[in-house]
């Protein structure tokens, strides 16, 4: 049975509360939407290796990662999207310039170019211990590069330059930016899904996110709904704005919109 509406949920700040947690209050709306016949679906700038857990909770099967570089639908993937060896080459070597790290992402695995304080303060931070291997992109295949580095116009200005023809960044917080093929994005990988589902364009689609990279999601989506703790720009790009992540936005937004 096809669905009768289909939801895509970004995970950090907007599925996740501020702890990195799942809310009862989300976990008992994505239910209710199974039970009404809608597709609950993640769409995550995170690598499928890191949302086992939430998968497994959630019941969901179907899920956008790395921006859009993978995209599974009822546990069968449909797509993915490698980043060239060169390509990963110009970044690491750039972030050394100017004294960043790069974190290489795959399905199934990650690992970091270099240790800096910042980066292993953040893998502290995620409860994850820093695996170290400057060579991963010339033995693995890398779906997205994570450059750790505190904000700073000037160097961020210096990535989008030499890097911004073939590649795509987002900077998706105060330590870190997103870089991806020129051809993924969150939007590229909800239009590939919505394909592979062979849905009517009359079936509504929703979305909730609150950050840079999902502002093509929502101008793909009918209706985008932008959490409270969004980023200004995002907020204005919403049709409609939620409670935040840790006020029980998700399923407010849901009740707002009649979906549950």
């Amino acid at each position: 049975m096809l669905p009768k509406a289909v939801v895509f949920f970004d995970l950090d700040g907007t599925l996740y509360n501020s702890q990195h947690q799942l809310v009862a209050s989300s976990l008992q709306a994505i239910k209710q939407l199974r039970q009404n016949n809608i597709l609950p679906v993640i769409a995550t700038g995170r690598a499928r290796a890191e949302i086992d857990n939430t998968l497994a909770i959630t019941g969901i099967d179907s899920f956008i990662t790395t921006n859009g570089a993978a995209v599974t639908l009822h546990n069968q993937q449909i797509y993915h999207d490698y980043i060239a060896p060169q390509l990963c080459h110009q970044v690491v070597t750039l972030a050394r310039q100017l004294g960043d790290t790069v974190s290489f992402y795959n399905d199934d695995h990650e690992a970091i170019d270099h240790a800096t304080p910042l980066s292993l303060a953040r893998h502290r931070y995620l409860g994850k211990v820093a695996q170290v291997d400057p060579l991963f992109y010339q033995k693995q295949p890398v779906q997205l590069l994570l450059i750790i580095a505190a904000q700073q116009e000037q160097h961020d200005q210096q990535y989008r330059e030499q890097l911004g023809q073939n590649l795509k960044l987002y900077r998706t917080s105060d330590y870190t930016i997103d870089t991806i093929n020129k051809n993924c994005s969150k939007k590229a990988g909800i239009q590939r899904l919505l394909t592979a589902l062979a849905i009517n364009k009359q079936v509504p689609t929703y979305a909730f996110g609150d950050s840079n990279n999902d502002l093509e999601m929502f101008s793909m989506v009918k209706h985008p709904i932008a959490m409270g703790n969004a980023l200004p720009v995002v907020k204005q790009a919403a049709e409609y704005i939620t409670t935040d992540h840790n006020s029980d936005g998700i399923i407010n937004g849901l009740k707002h919109f009649k979906l549950i």
